[in-house]
């Protein structure tokens, strides 16, 4: 995550009254209805206190020699009891991990171990350590100062003693409650040339470099900086020969090929790249490789046509798709500002092998002149991170979509991918993040257009190569972004993957109680969903795809597709439709990867044609994406799941389970699954967990008697919403860090269970996992036959909750389902 974007969520905490602990209250008597007609109920979940059926807690063990991690195959593996990788015992690992920001990072010794438990509640083995260099202490502080960051004021890098402690005895922890960590290097420092002992920046600059503009990538000083950032860090957290140390990320978000091929976000960051005292070592570094290349200035300018150039070897002044370039870096600028995740609004071209014009030649020198530096600096850092680790620790480079299709170049020497997706990221009003009182969020859904963004990142996967998605989210107020943690578990679990990073638990290490921009945590109608979705992806209760599309992708192809525009804009989708047929619907029914050929001279191996490229479901039916109603149902024996649209009237089945709404006019969005909680499948299980994910809305500031906030249309932008402003709002919207207590939407639903009704007993659960009392029997209908019941879950307020334990009389089970009609009676 940029900090551009997350740092907003850190200003307005102040704002905020203190909030007590959350308790596990009587619930309320009535539902509160907001002004779109949606009916609210307040509840609070204590993540101190969570047991029961939705704590995973199980899932983990203390990390031992016996955990450490290492590439097999082209996944993560444990090195198993022997302490020796590539014997038999290795084991398979698949992370499920949440990103930590800031403050987070640096609990104190008395709250890193409930933090550590926090997590663990929630199926999590592993935590993205993120932005622990953004933030900067001052060393004069006094003691009872927290710490925000693990550097302080002093010369890049001068450590924090008392952080560093924070964050080693943090790790200790997490690793006893069964966490990896992944590191992340250089995430937020902005190098500052007067302290830092660097040239200066431009004239009129900042004095602090920008934080996504790579200058360091480049200048041997800033890399040795780095390396020794790098060496220390690791050193100091007590991570050498350390199993908990899972993977590391060089460089998170930013590379020099992003820098001049896009803008995506903040504009055109090439410029700020080049600053005047900075530009003569890039420059020798291109000039030398034109010398490699071409054997000459003079014979590299004939190739470009540019020999009446005075200058032919200076850097380009603007990025390839920058203020003075040709489309399509316009659309790119809109797409990416107002709809990051929304990769459909953005053009596509198909790239292709033909040889490209001189001016085209000289773009596409340029750029493996980047990726070459690119690489350089990537396997500098993983040299110096692996010596440090004193272990082949996993090592990334930056992500996917910074840099694109030649990042399977410049990563080439990487042990494993990585990229990022939002579904529905804020836009803020004239591309400022800090704007915290008008900001807007597109109407999606994960389910709907959203689940094509995630199967299209199938197409940036490279065969034979772990491949982690370290940011991921559909943040708050997003009515539907409960959807997105099982779905992007499903996509990753179909397509084999090997690890989810959450974008992010808190910023802070004490736990929200209302919701508060990407934030889990206060987030409970996210958050409800998030341990069977852990259960989900790392026990695999839906079976990875068997078939598998491997894609030849060749150099020529990797720099025509360069050229053409980012890999946002489609580029590389584009090419491989027209090409394979390839489609992300691919990944409904086939595992996906890029075959990376690295001899220039290769050309495109045939292909067969992919007769299931518009597929719409899983081969054996255990996923079914429906685009109409914008819904995705999973139906195993292990797992049960329906996200997206209902219609009134219409009736649900899966295996087990039904579903139909309770009543209403209209159709209704709904998040419902359900997993076993003992040792049998659903259809023979005595004991499981339903869970109802919903919208989250926090207080409205000022409301009396309390009332949610409501989301609103967003003035003159129809398909957009924003939260109503508060009483002394001076924008359109109201704060995205919200007010105790948190409200979660009704979802007035009915469950099909095919027994009679005396065999079953259902118990909403409060904040701590504990039973609340059995539903009333008015809750419960049996149809006409008296062996098919519905229940009504959230019929009242009280028998609200985003949890449900369903009980089954032992011993009276249904017929197997090969003998049962295949739908519940409608009754």
């Amino acid at each position: 995550m940029n900090p551009r974007s997350v740092l907003a969520c850190c200003l307005l905490a102040w704002l905020l009254p203190f909030v007590p602990a959350a308790q596990a209250d009587e619930p309320p008597a009535a539902f509160t209805q907001a002004s779109d007609g949606t009916d609210f109920y307040p509840f609070a979940i204590d993540e101190d206190r969570l047991a029961g059926p939705p704590a995973q807690t199980a899932l983990n063990h203390p990390l031992g020699p016996q955990d450490r991690l290492f590439v097999k195959q082209g996944h993560f593996y444990a090195v198993g009891p022997d302490g020796v990788p590539d014997t038999g015992d290795d084991v398979r690992v698949r992370l499920f991990g949440i990103n930590l920001s800031f403050a987070a990072n640096f609990p104190s010794a008395a709250e890193a171990p409930a933090l550590a438990r926090r997590l663990r509640a929630l199926g999590f083995n592993a935590v993205r350590l993120h932005h622990l260099d953004f933030h900067l202490n001052d060393p004069q502080a006094s003691a009872d100062a927290e710490p925000k960051g693990i550097l302080t004021t002093g010369p890049y890098p001068s450590f924090d003693p008392r952080a560093v402690e924070r964050l080693r005895t943090f790790i200790q922890a997490l690793s006893k409650e069964g966490l990896y960590i992944d590191l992340n290097l250089r995430a937020g420092y902005r190098f500052r040339p007067a302290i830092d002992g660097l040239p200066p920046l431009d004239e009129g600059r900042s004095q602090l470099a920008d934080v996504d503009t790579p200058i360091y990538v480049y200048e041997p000083r800033l890399i040795e900086l780095q390396a020794r950032y790098a060496t220390t860090l690791i050193q100091s957290l007590g991570l050498a020969g350390n199993p908990a140390l899972a993977l590391v990320e060089i460089n998170n978000e930013s590379s020099l090929l992003s820098a001049w091929q896009s803008d995506i976000w903040h504009g055109n960051d090439w410029p700020r790249t080049i600053p005047q005292a900075y530009r003569g070592i890039l420059r020798a570094q291109w000039e030398a490789w034109i010398g490699r290349r071409y054997g000459s200035l003079e014979a590299a300018c004939r190739a470009w046509d540019r020999c009446g150039d005075p200058d032919v070897a200076a850097l380009p002044a603007a990025s390839l798709f920058g203020a003075h370039a040709a489309s399509p870096s316009l659309m790119q600028r809109l797409g990416n500002r107002l709809e990051r995740g929304l990769e459909q609004w953005l053009p596509r071209a198909r790239g292709d092998s033909a040889e490209p014009d001189p001016d085209g030649r000289y773009a596409q020198d340029f750029l493996e002149f980047l990726t070459q530096m690119d690489r350089r600096y990537f396997e500098r850092m993983r040299q110096t991170v692996q010596a440090a680790a004193q272990a082949p620790v996993p090592v990334t480079g930056t992500q996917m979509s910074y840099g694109g299709v030649l990042n399977f170049d410049s990563q080439a020497a990487m042990d494993y991918l990585d990229d990022h997706i939002y579904i529905g990221h804020p836009s803020y009003a004239n591309g400022n993040s800090w704007q915290s009182e008008d900001w807007r969020i597109p109407d999606t859904s994960t389910a709907g257009a959203g689940i094509g963004n995630l199967l299209a990142l199938s197409l940036r996967r490279e065969a034979g190569k772990p491949f982690v998605i370290s940011e991921y989210n559909h943040s708050f107020p997003a009515p539907r972004g409960g959807e997105i943690p099982p779905l992007m578990a499903t996509v990753a679990t179909l397509q084999d993957w090997d690890g989810l990073f959450f974008f992010d638990y808190a910023d802070e290490p004490q736990p929200r109680r209302a919701p508060w921009y990407f934030s889990l945590s206060g987030n409970w109608g996210q958050y409800a969903l998030m341990g069977q979705s852990a259960r989900l992806f790392r026990q695999t209760l839906i079976e990875p795809l068997a078939g598998q599309a491997v894609l030849p992708l060749t150099h020529a192809r990797r720099l025509a597709l360069a050229r053409r525009g980012t890999i946002n804009s489609g580029t590389l989708a584009a090419d491989l439709e027209a090409r394979y047929g390839a489609t992300p619907r691919l990944a409904w029914s086939r595992q996906i990867a890029e075959k990376i050929l690295q001899d220039p001279a290769a050309g495109d191996a045939p292909q067969p044609a992919l007769a299931d490229a518009a597929a719409d479901a899983t081969p054996d039916g255990s996923v079914r994406h429906d685009a109409a109603r914008e819904r995705v149902i999973l139906d195993t024996d292990q797992i049960w799941g329906v996200f997206g649209l209902l219609e009134p009237g219409e009736s649900l089945s899966g295996r087990f389970f039904g579903l139909r709404l309770a009543g209403g006019p209209k159709n209704q969005p709904v998040q419902v699954l359900a997993t076993p909680l003992d040792a049998a499948g659903l259809e023979r299980s005595q004991h499981i967990l339903l869970s109802l994910g919903s919208a989250t809305r926090g207080t409205q500031p000022g409301s009396m008697p309390p009332r949610p906030t409501a989301l609103i249309p967003y003035p003159g932008k129809s398909g957009w919403l924003t939260l109503e402003p508060g009483p002394l709002s001076k924008g359109p919207s109201g704060q995205l860090g919200t007010r105790a207590p948190a409200w979660l939407a009704r979802s007035d639903v009915e469950l099909g269970i095919p027994l009679p009704t005396g065999d079953i007993r259902i118990h909403p659960l409060d904040g701590t996992g504990a039973r609340r009392a059995a539903l009333p029997p008015e809750a419960y209908r049996a149809d006409a036959s008296g062996g098919f019941t519905w229940v009504r879950l959230q019929a009242t307020a009280r028998t609200a909750s985003p949890w449900y334990e369903i009980e089954i009389a032992p011993g009276l089970r249904p017929a197997p389902a090969s003998t049962r009609s295949p739908r519940p009676p409608a009754g």
